[in-house]
């Protein structure tokens, strides 16, 4: 399995997918922004003109067989191909605790 991937999706007037809405379900809602694009790897920059910038890594699978390794890196497509038109971001921010 590769290590895990880093990745930003940052809002703003700019990029390829279409922002519809935008809903808070518990504390403050994400400022409102037309357009979102995405960033693969840790080291590169939120646009400058962002509104909002989600970073975060994919999962380490602990607690995953080999087996179930092997069987989802055979399905498993990649982000931003052409056939992914919708999609739904969910932020969770994590506290020392």
């Amino acid at each position: 399995m590769p290590p895990p991937l880093s990745v930003t999706f940052a809002a703003g007037a700019a990029g390829p997918w279409r922002i519809e809405r935008i809903e808070a379900v518990l504390g403050e809602a994400l400022p409102a922004a037309a357009r979102l694009t995405m960033q693969e790897g840790a080291s590169v920059p939120a646009p400058p003109d962002a509104v909002w910038a989600l970073r975060g890594t994919t999962s380490n699978p602990r607690y995953t067989t080999r087996a179930e390794l092997d069987a989802l890196a055979a399905v498993q497509q990649g982000l931003g191909r052409r056939q992914a038109t919708r999609a739904a971001l969910i932020p969770i921010r994590k506290t020392e605790a």
